[in-house]
C-alpha cells in the first residue's frame, strides 16, 4: 500500500493526460517565478553569506570544507560558493539556491497534480510561488533551498518506491537523502516522517510478513548510512556560531506568521498554529480508511515529527528558518483540502479559502516587494559614500559590532589605492585618534537611527545616511561621521 492517497481505480498513480492549457500555464508560472527569484537574488550578500564564502575560499581544497564543523557551513552550498569564488556577479553565489527553488516549485506542483488533479496543483503553485519565506531563501546563498528540494524529491521517490520496489529507486532515495543532509540538517524532518510513515504503511499491509519488513529495512539502509556518516563526520563536532536566543513559542509563532502571511505577533501566531492543527486534523479525518497513509503523512511531517524532534533535541538556538522545509508540505496539505471542497461542491468553504488566499498573496507580496527594493542590505552603497566623502589618506571606520560589521566592511571596501584606503578599527583598539566613521547595525526595520551618537570612547558622531534592508536576512546600517 502506498503512502500516497489511493482511491481505487482513480488513485493518484492513474494519471490522465495533462491538458495543454494547464501545461502552458505551468510553463508561464515557472518563467514568472524564475524572474521573481532573480530579482530576489539581486543586491549585496549579507553577513551569513559572506561568512560562508570566506569559509569556502579559505579551505585549501574541497574535502576540507567538510572539516569546518560550523553551523554556518551548509556543506553543499559552501562547495558551490567555492566553485564560484572568482565570479564578479554576486548573484552567481545564489544560483544553486535559485535552481533548487525552481525545481521545488515544479515538483510541488507535480506532486499536487498527482494527488488531486488540476485544482490542487494550481493552488499549490500559487502558494509556493508567492510565499515570502520561500522566495527569500530560494534566492539566498544558504542550504535551505537545497534541503527543501531534497525533502520534496525524497517524498516523491519514496512514494514511488512503495508502489514498485526497484533497486534504482532505492539508490535514488539514498542519494537524495545524503544530498539533503549535505544541504542542511533540517532535512531530518521529512526523512524521519518518511520513516515513521513507512512503518505505519507496513503494519497496515495485508498480508504482513518478513518481506514487508525487509523492504522497509532495505529502503532506509542508504539513508541511515548517510545519517551516520553525516553525524559522526560532521554534526557531532558542530560549533554553534551564536546569535539571539528565542523561546520555542516565539520561533513557532514567527514561523506560522511568515508561512501564512500573517502580521507579526503572539496573537496572530497562536491563530496560525491553530490553523495548522485544524489542517492536519482535517487531512487525517478525510483520509481515514483506505487513504489513511496518504493524509497521515501530513500529520507526521508538519506536526508530530517536528514536535518530537524539538522535545528530544531541545536546541539552545532556534530560528523560524529551521522549519522552512515544512512549508511546501503545509501548502500541499492546504491545497488538498481546497481540491476536496471543490470536488464536493462546498461553495461557501471554497469562497472562504479563496478569500483567505487572496489576503495571503497581498501580505506576501508586500514583503517580497521590500526584498526586491532593499535586498539584504546596501553595504557597498554605504562604503562608496564613505570613500567619496573622505579625503586622501587612510580612512578609518568602526562599528557597534566588530564581527558582523567588520567582516562586511572588509569584504565590501573599495580596493585600496596609493592615495586612499579604508581601514577598519576595532572598538578595543582605538587610540587617541577616534575613527572617522561609525556604523550602527540593527535588524529593526522601524526604529530610526539617532541623529547624534555618543560612541563608547566618548567621540560624537552625526548621522549621514541610513541604508535599509528587507527585514529578515541582512542588517539596516546607519552611517555616521565624526565631528572634527
Amino acid at each position: 500500500m502506498s503512502i500516497d492517497n489511493q482511491t481505487g481505480s482513480a488513485g493518484i498513480h492513474a494519471i490522465p493526460s495533462v491538458p495543454k492549457v494547464f501545461l502552458v500555464g505551468c510553463a508561464a508560472g515557472v518563467a514568472v517565478f524564475f524572474g521573481l527569484l532573480l530579482l530576489g537574488a539581486g543586491g549585496d550578500l549579507w553577513f551569513d553569506e559572506v561568512w560562508s564564502l570566506a569559509g569556502a575560499v579559505q579551505a585549501p581544497d574541497y574535502p576540507s570544507i567538510a572539516k569546518r564543523a560550523h553551523d554556518n557551513n551548509h556543506l553543499l552550498n559552501t562547495v558551490w560558493m567555492r566553485f564560484c569564488q572568482n565570479q564578479n556577479d554576486l548573484r552567481a553565489f545564489r544560483m544553486l539556491s535559485v535552481a533548487c527553488g525552481i525545481l521545488s516549485f515544479c515538483l510541488s506542483g507535480w506532486l499536487a497534480y498527482r494527488k488531486a488533479g488540476i485544482p490542487c496543483a494550481v493552488v499549490t503553485l500559487l502558494l509556493v510561488g508567492t510565499s515570502y519565506p520561500l522566495v527569500l531563501y530560494f534566492s539566498e546563498a544558504r542550504g535551505y533551498a537545497g534541503a527543501i528540494f531534497c525533502g520534496l524529491a525524497a517524498y516523491w521517490i519514496f512514494t514511488g518506491l512503495r508502489e514498485h520496489f526497484v533497486w534504482w529507486k532505492v539508490a535514488a532515495f539514498g542519494l537524495v537523502s545524503a544530498a539533503g543532509l549535505g544541504f542542511h540538517s533540517t532535512f531530518l524532518f521529512p526523512l524521519a516522517a518518511l520513516g515513521l510513515a513507512s512503518v505505519v504503511c507496513s503494519l497496515r499491509k495485508i498480508p504482513f510478513g518478513p518481506s514487508t519488513i525487509l523492504q522497509v529495512v532495505v529502503s532506509f539502509l542508504l539513508p541511515a548510512l548517510a545519517v551516520l556518516v553525516w553525524y559522526f563526520g560532521y554534526w557531532k563536532n558542530i560549533v554553534i556560531g551564536g546569535g539571539p536566543i528565542f523561546t520555542t513559542f516565539q520561533v513557532l509563532t514567527e514561523f506560522v506568521c511568515f508561512a501564512f502571511g500573517l502580521p507579526m505577533g503572539a496573537f496572530w501566531g497562536v491563530i496560525g498554529l491553530a490553523v495548522i492543527v485544524v489542517i492536519c486534523g482535517l487531512l487525517f479525518y478525510v483520509g481515514r480508511g483506505t487513504a489513511l497513509e496518504g493524509y497521515f503523512w501530513f500529520l507526521l511531517a508538519v506536526l508530530l515529527v517536528p514536535t518530537l524532534i524539538l522535545i528530544l533535541e531541545k536546541p539552545e538556538f532556534l530560528y523560524f528558518r529551521y522549519f522552512l522545509i515544512l512549508i511546501p508540505f503545509l501548502y500541499l496539505g492546504l491545497a488538498l483540502l481546497v481540491a476536496r471542497f471543490v470536488a464536493s461542491k462546498r461553495n461557501f468553504w471554497v469562497f472562504v479559502l479563496v478569500a483567505t488566499f487572496c489576503l495571503m498573496l497581498v501580505a506576501h507580496f508586500s514583503r517580497i516587494q521590500r526584498l526586491i527594493v532593499h535586498h539584504r542590505g546596501n553595504y557597498q552603497e554605504a562604503l562608496a559614500r564613505v570613500w567619496a566623502e573622505s579625503p586622501d589618506g587612510q580612512i578609518t571606520i568602526t562599528s557597534d559590532n566588530d564581527e558582523r560589521s567588520g567582516i562586511l566592511i572588509a569584504f565590501y571596501s573599495p580596493p585600496p589605492q596609493q592615495s586612499k584606503h579604508i581601514a577598519y578599527v576595532r572598538t578595543d583598539a582605538q587610540g587617541a585618534e577616534p575613527a572617522d566613521w561609525f556604523v550602527l547595525h540593527t535588524q529593526d526595520v522601524q526604529e530610526p537611527a539617532p541623529n547624534i551618537f555618543q560612541a563608547p570612547n566618548g567621540s560624537t558622531y552625526f548621522l549621514v545616511a541610513e541604508y535599509p534592508f528587507e527585514g529578515v536576512s541582512g542588517w539596516r546600517w546607519a552611517l555616521l561621521s565624526r565631528q572634527k
